[in-house]
């Protein structure tokens, strides 16, 4: 598989809602899992100028956190709290990132996976609609 083919296919895969891609072509198999850690790969049996992790490195591994429902957004949960991340902030699955008011309700919104919050895509008291981008994470 061509790298511009498995960029492909990891960007489709980021977006599906799955969390688990396995593919094989040939000798090459490859694994995507959503929240897991790259691990060095094993030398392959037969010599190759394809270096996978050299290759890999340059893929963007940027994933976006998106709102579950329509509301206003908060980035903590009152006006005179700090907010749950800032940018730079290394998050784990489970960490509450911010609150969505819908109906009077305060919504958390909990990071899925571990990762670094690299960027805040909305304003504080912004309204959001579902689906829209609220924060980057790597």
């Amino acid at each position: 598989m061509d790298l511009d083919r498995l960029k492909e296919v990891i960007a489709i895969f980021q977006e599906a809602k799955l969390d688990k891609l396995e593919i094989k072509e040939g000798d090459v198999e490859i694994v995507l899992e959503k929240g897991m850690k790259v691990a060095p790969v094993a030398a392959a049996t037969q010599q190759s100028s394809f270096s996978p992790m050299k290759e890999l490195s340059d893929i963007n591994l940027e994933k976006t956190i998106d709102a579950p429902m329509v509301g206003s957004f908060y980035r903590a949960s009152s006006p005179s709290a700090k907010p749950f991340v800032k940018v730079g902030d290394r998050v784990k699955k489970g960490d509450i990132l911010c609150v969505i008011e819908a109906m009077k309700v305060m919504n958390e919104v909990k990071a899925e996976q571990e990762g670094l919050i690299k960027e805040i895509m909305v304003e504080d008291g912004e309204s959001v609609d579902f689906g829209k981008p609220l924060f980057t994470v790597e």
